[in-house]
């Protein structure tokens, strides 16, 4: 194992920690979710969630042979990736509704 992959699940754990501070802001936002500037902070906060979820496989951090006790209780975080991706594709109005509703569909699969 070369540094790098020590180093990428801290990584993981700081993207994590960004996209979901991103969301949290999204959330007490004042803005209009129809707004410009919501949007984009929505787009910000969806891109890094897909980093994330990128991330999160390339590690394989979960394995289908794993049960729920197999996981690390530090990476119980990450199982919800997928969740927060789909509800803020949900909230996407400057895509194609349609095309927002099937990859938020995609993500909670």
């Amino acid at each position: 194992m070369n540094s790098n992959d020590a180093e990428q699940p801290s990584n993981l754990r700081k993207l994590f920690e960004t996209a979901n501070n991103q969301r949290h802001e999204l959330e007490q936002s004042a803005a209009q979710p129809s707004s410009s500037s919501y949007q984009d902070n929505l787009r910000t906060a969806i891109g890094a969630f897909q980093q994330c979820q990128q991330l999160s496989e390339r590690l394989a951090i979960f394995s289908p042979n794993e049960t729920e006790d197999d996981i690390a209780s530090g990476d119980l975080q990450f199982l919800l990736i997928n969740h927060y991706l789909g509800e803020l594709l949900r909230q996407d109005s400057i895509t194609d509704r349609k095309t927002a509703l099937q990859q938020a569909q995609k993500a909670y699969e």
